[in-house]
């Protein structure tokens, strides 16, 4: 089976029950990572971000078990509780931009994909605050900074901590329009007053399979 992330088509297997066990025996979030996604791609050297991992790791889950998740949802229109089966196909999207430069006064930056995996998924395993994990995503895409080639990781992430905060949101704010992201929303007609309604679909209930948990 095959997902295009981008422009890389990515190969992939369903789950087996090896995936399973090494997910139950994972002892931190980077090992629990690579039992649901990376072991499971024929070329596992892959560098994905955060939100290209999710989107791998949704269709995975989609041929493994099944497109289709469960909510209870109640109408913000009439207030009835709704059971519907939702399909992940239909409701995911991405949305991203080719990177361009990232410039403001006296800056510019280029953006470029994640070259090291392993480097990448040990930084973001480390932290579970969402702040943290952009600035991370934000640093290993950093590219060239004034056409200079970062010596370190380390030497980024203190770069961009030495911003003046409104240099940041400028930096952030074109970061975000261009990076790859992974929205899950869709419509939704009650059954029972017959309005149309968007929802994000924020959570995901009953993803991996009862046994995994």
């Amino acid at each position: 089976m095959n997902i295009k992330v981008k422009d890389t088509d990515i190969a992939f297997r369903k789950w087996k029950v090896k995936d399973r066990d090494a997910f139950v025996n994972a002892q931190n979030d980077y090992d629990r990572r690579q039992a649901l996604v990376y072991n499971c791609l024929e070329n596992k050297t892959i560098a994905l971000d955060n939100e290209q991992y999710n989107y791998v790791l949704i269709q995975i889950r989609c041929e493994s078990v099944s497109p289709m998740l469960h909510y209870t949802l109640r109408c913000p229109e009439c207030g009835s509780v709704l059971d519907v089966d939702v399909d992940l196909r239909e409701i995911v999207h991405v949305r991203y931009q080719d990177f361009h430069d990232i410039v403001i006064p006296g800056l510019k930056i280029t953006l470029a994909e994640v070259k090291n995996r392993e480097a990448y998924e040990r930084r973001m395993s480390e932290t579970q605050d969402t702040y943290n994990k952009y600035l991370i995503d934000l640093a290993f895409h950093i590219n060239t900074i004034n056409d200079a080639y970062p010596q370190s990781f380390n030497g980024v992430v203190e770069f961009i901590r030495d911003l003046d905060v409104d240099q940041f949101e400028n930096i952030f704010r074109q970061w975000d329009t261009q990076r790859f992201k992974v929205l899950m929303n869709g419509d939704l007609t009650c059954s029972n007053c017959g309005i149309t309604t968007k929802w994000n679909f924020d959570d995901l209930p009953g993803f991996l399979p009862a046994s995994w948990l």
